[in-house]
């Protein structure tokens, strides 16, 4: 399908692809789903070579989405589980795609390299947004949300998700090949690395903050020795204590951001994240084995207050969102105990997989393999807060990072049989 001359592409179609995946996300929505289905579709014509591939998580995953298929006719609202059910078909199949795709391990750094100009000019975007109220293409600032930013990305605060999720690949390549770049790269690099950690703060996602920091560390932890790492955390301490010290003091909005985000955590109960969190739970315990359906927790939630329903354990009248905003609620939520229980033992068995063969992974590719771990670990770390783990945006980045892991895999396994 694609025996296109390679010579006539600095990338071949395959690499393309992949690079295309950023971009893809900052076309918004539509776009987003496009590229994904296209994944999806054209993975059927790679089938044959699932020998390579991880058939039995593979085989769990589908049990999971048949199986949600199966409670949504048995939801309140029927056509809003049963679309969403069935949609999830194309992000494990994106997955696959992405696994069999004819990468070249020689381009894996410019593949980096193309990232990272792309997450550059979305975190210079950004912080001319910060210092002129509007981006560079004339996106507002929204004025209503104090100390948030969105960059490109209009009304939808997400700039600092997107910078930290594709930025981790990047860090990775960047600290287990340091050493190897002439000066030019070190600065390039140097660089790009204070400015997403700036934009990411200046963002308002703290969330994001803390998920890049923590992958930071894990990257760096596996890397390097006990010693060095605990120097060059040292450092890095600092350095970001002192410009949080001084946004503190000198900007209103992140001010703001660091109060609430303090009050929130000492006042967990009463918080919005703690009675939206309330809730799921409330909802999963009158829906206790199969859950109300996939896009169903906003309806039965509507439901309960319209009955005035008293949260007992916030005290306060029930708060709903249009998801729990945390995954393993979310599981529970609308999927119940066997939906969850199904959900846990498929990431039992790729943990499993993925950890079993870190050693046989090529060197060359070994830190797109840790960094892939690092963004699904952080997907499914259960405290944190988290959007929809069954939208398009927010299983975009999973299901991507899925797929390169289990390239990496399959290309290694490939390596250690020839």
């Amino acid at each position: 399908m694609f025996k296109i001359n390679k010579n006539l592409f600095f990338f071949n179609i395959y690499e393309i692809y992949l690079i295309f995946f950023p971009i893809a996300i900052l076309l918004r929505s539509a776009f987003l789903n496009g590229y994904i289905f296209l994944g999806a579709i054209l993975s059927f014509f790679y089938l044959k070579k699932k020998k390579e591939l991880p058939m039995r998580i593979i085989s769990i995953y589908l049990i999971f989405i048949f199986y949600l298929i199966f409670i949504s006719f048995f939801s309140d609202n029927i056509s809003h589980a049963l679309r969403s059910s069935i949609s999830q078909f194309r992000f494990l199949f994106f997955a696959i795609f992405i696994a069999l795709l004819n990468i070249r391990v020689d381009k894996i750094q410019n593949i980096i390299l193309a990232f990272s100009f792309i997450i550059a000019l979305v975190a210079i975007d950004t912080i001319y947004q910060f210092f002129f109220t509007v981006d560079l293409l004339g996106i507002p600032t929204d004025t209503t949300m104090i100390g948030r930013l969105s960059g490109p990305f209009g009304s939808e605060l997400i700039v600092g998700s997107y910078i930290t999720y594709i930025s981790i690949p990047i860090l990775a390549q960047i600290i287990f090949n340091f050493e190897k770049y002439i000066l030019i790269y070190k600065f390039y690099y140097s660089s790009f690395i204070f400015l997403i950690f700036l934009v990411v703060l200046l963002s308002g996602e703290r969330m994001s903050f803390l998920t890049l920091l923590g992958c930071s560390f894990l990257i760096l932890f596996i890397k390097l020795e006990i010693k060095k790492f605990l120097i060059l955390i040292s450092i890095l301490f600092t350095i970001l204590s002192f410009l949080i010290s001084f946004l503190y003091k000198s900007d209103r909005g992140f001010n703001f951001r660091i109060n609430n985000f303090a009050e929130d955590i000492s006042k967990f109960r009463t918080s919005n994240h703690g009675r939206i969190f309330s809730s799921a739970v409330i909802i999963w315990k009158n829906n206790f084995y199969t859950g109300a359906g996939l896009k169903n927790y906003r309806i039965e939630c509507d439901k309960l207050i319209s009955q005035n329903f008293k949260d007992k354990f916030t005290k306060l009248d029930i708060l709903c969102s249009s998801h729990p905003h945390h995954l393993y609620l979310q599981l529970l939520a609308e999927t119940g105990l066997l939906g969850f229980i199904i959900f846990l033992y498929f990431i039992f068995k790729i943990s499993s997989l993925f950890y079993k063969n870190y050693f046989m992974i090529k060197e060359s590719i070994k830190p797109i393999y840790i960094a892939s771990l690092a963004v699904m670990i952080s997907y499914l770390w259960p405290i944190k807060s988290a959007g929809s783990f069954f939208s398009t945006y927010s299983a975009s980045y999973f299901w991507f990072f899925f797929g390169v892991a289990m390239l990496a895999y399959i290309q290694s396994k490939k390596r250690e049989v020839n």
